[in-house]
């Protein structure tokens, strides 16, 4: 049997998609993009050897980071996009040649300059052949080689890598324009500086410490992002080499998690910098009269620029999926259009889509094929394409025109009268909770908290998915559950009482990388309570379907956060010897038929 893709937990048979994914993949795009990562890794090793030298090329390290995002489930469907992104990996291989062997500046310049002028665009008879090429790097090829052990190991860790560069695709356009703010206040303030009297010695002294502040932010965040763009490499190129080890592969699969962690820590901390801090927030689920515009997805960045440009153009703004976090930011309540929230997880996607009378715009991962009802009103942007959805790119400044889709909404009925006035509270990202926590110190000690639960990861449409519901249902009244990603829908709506101290029993922490924030939560008790990290007052279990799940549960286990429960089932590169060692060494545990044995109070 030759299998076509096993990267999810819908995988046919749990075994592996084979003509065709479940996800709507079809055996061309799926061997291409097997294709793609074949040399996405081939790449790495002379990147890694630039490296090594000195020398970086972002647009080399951006060209990773977006193939990578592109091979996620539910992201590109486009055969011809994907064989653009292989022609440019050729191109990019030819340069690396020698920025690989040569350190100047100029020669290296004069390189990024012509590899940033190449275009690449294919025939048909380029991808036919390329197609072909892609065959011969199926998983069933690599299993016949090492095993399916071995190969289970290799393509956790490429998820693993897969999922944090989904985080870091996100990342990168923030942290430029984070870099340039903080470029622009240290101008502003040197300007500042010239102006003041040197009699005014105290306020000279302030001033040069406030640009020292920033000129150190600014050095952390070049730092931090070399070191992350560092560890893409690092690992692309382990895997390029076929490694077999069972222990290096898992020593791998760890630093993959502790890679994730660091782009997640990034995210977050753009976010905060950019947008505020999340504050706790009634959101409205139900449409109010009007134009509308529904964004999907994941990248906050895209909203904040369509947002912007629909700003006093007679349309209201919806959130749908994982944007729902957008809400809880204090730079995106500034906008009234930004009218609510609508419907749920993305596995509902072509239901609510249908009945969403306006233009839609996906941001990121987790597309479903259009239905014909909404196919003329569907936009993609970013990662993510369907053949026949118009795509909005960028120009060369990077700025995007949501015009298309702002024409397709007017053009649209709109919502006629609102049907009810729902309502759910958001905003508990790490910093809101932590902020709570005298007010958590004080209801442990009285024993009316006694642990928190987080019940979150990525929906699904199995029906063995209502086991999360129960789970949250079945929390005991002493217990608080966080939660994050799309997961929460499946119980978000459920009126959970708050603890006799009027502290809320769900504490929404944000998308699925928000994990960092759950993370941060728990680094607070461990010093605030002298303990180690399996002493903490915390259960996690974990929905799981795609690859960032997968980056987010290497997280947990690179920092020795055991007794994870996980399901409903593990995805088909999951061999059960891959499993016995994740049980062994990391108490992992797939979740039961009863959700109330899992947590512990039967």
């Amino acid at each position: 049997m030759s299998i076509l893709c096993c990267q999810c937990e819908q995988a046919a048979n749990g075994l592996g998609c084979q003509n065709a994914g479940i996800c709507g993949k079809d055996a061309k795009t799926g061997a291409l993009q097997n294709l793609l990562l074949a040399w996405c890794r081939h790449i790495a090793g002379p990147a890694r050897t630039m490296r090594e030298i000195g020398n970086s090329c972002r647009i080399i390290d951006q060209f990773i980071i977006d193939a990578l995002y592109s091979t996620l489930t539910n992201v590109n469907f486009s055969a011809n996009e994907i064989a653009e992104k292989i022609l440019r990996a050729y191109q990019i291989s030819q340069i690396l040649e020698y920025l690989s062997k040569e350190k100047n500046p100029e020669y290296q310049a004069s390189l990024e300059k012509e590899l940033a002028a190449q275009t690449a665009e294919t025939t048909q008879e380029q991808i036919d052949e390329l197609v072909e090429q892609g065959a011969a790097y199926s998983i069933s090829a690599r299993q016949k080689a090492y095993g399916n052990t071995v190969v289970g190991l290799q393509e956790l860790v490429l998820c693993g890598i897969k999922g944090a560069a989904a985080y870091t695709s996100h990342l990168l356009p923030l942290a430029d324009e984070l870099r340039e703010k903080l470029s622009s206040f240290i101008l502003a303030d040197k300007e500042i500086l010239k102006s003041i009297k040197s009699k005014d010695r105290q306020r000279k002294l302030d001033q040069k410490e406030k640009i020292a502040q920033d000129e150190a932010e600014l050095a952390e965040w070049i730092s931090k992002e070399r070191e992350l763009l560092d560890g893409f490499i690092r690992q692309l190129a382990f895997l390029g080499e076929e490694p077999t080890d069972i222990e290096a592969l898992y020593e791998a699969a760890m630093e993959t998690g502790r890679l994730n962690l660091l782009a997640m820590e990034m995210l977050e901390s753009a976010h905060i910098h950019l947008y505020g801090k999340q504050e706790p927030t009634v959101v409205r689920t139900s449409p109010v009269q009007g134009k509308c515009i529904l964004v999907s997805g994941h990248d906050l960045r895209d909203l904040y620029a369509l947002l912007k440009q629909t700003e006093g153009k007679g349309v209201n703004v919806y959130t749908h999926g994982e944007m729902l976090v957008a809400h809880a930011y204090p730079e995106f309540k500034k906008f009234k259009h930004l009218a609510g929230h609508y419907g749920g997880a993305w596995c509902q996607q072509q239901k609510e889509f249908d009945g969403f009378p306006g233009a839609i715009l996906m941001t990121s991962n987790c597309i479903q094929k259009p239905a014909e009802s909404y196919h003329d009103y569907i936009f993609t942007t970013g990662p993510v394409y369907w053949p026949g959805i118009q795509h909005i790119d960028p120009d060369s400044e990077g700025t995007k025109d949501f015009s298309p889709l702002l024409k397709a909404a007017l053009d649209s009925p709109g919502f006629f009268r609102p049907k009810s006035n729902d309502r759910i509270t958001i905003g508990f990202g790490a910093d809101a909770v932590i902020g709570l926590f005298e007010q958590l110190r004080k209801a442990m000690q009285s024993k009316i908290f006694s642990r928190f639960y987080l019940i979150g990861g990525c929906d699904g449409p199995e029906k063995e998915r209502e086991y999360f519901t129960e789970l949250a249902k079945n929390v005991p009244a002493d217990g608080i559950i966080l939660t994050l990603g799309c997961g929460k829908y499946r119980f978000n709506r459920e009126n959970f009482a708050p603890l006799p101290s009027g502290l809320p029993r769900l504490f929404d922490l944000g998308q699925c990388n928000d994990a960092q924030g759950a993370i941060r939560l728990a680094i607070k008790f461990m010093e605030e309570f002298n303990c180690r990290i399996d002493q903490l007052p915390i259960s996690f279990y974990l929905s799981w379907f795609e690859q960032k799940a997968v980056a987010v549960l290497l997280t947990l286990l690179a920092l020795g956060i055991k007794g994870i429960y996980i399901g409903p089932k593990a995805p088909a590169f999951i061999t059960p010897e891959i499993m016995e060692i994740l049980v062994a060494r990391c108490d992992l545990k797939l979740i039961s038929d009863n959700p109330v044995n899992d947590l512990g109070i039967a």
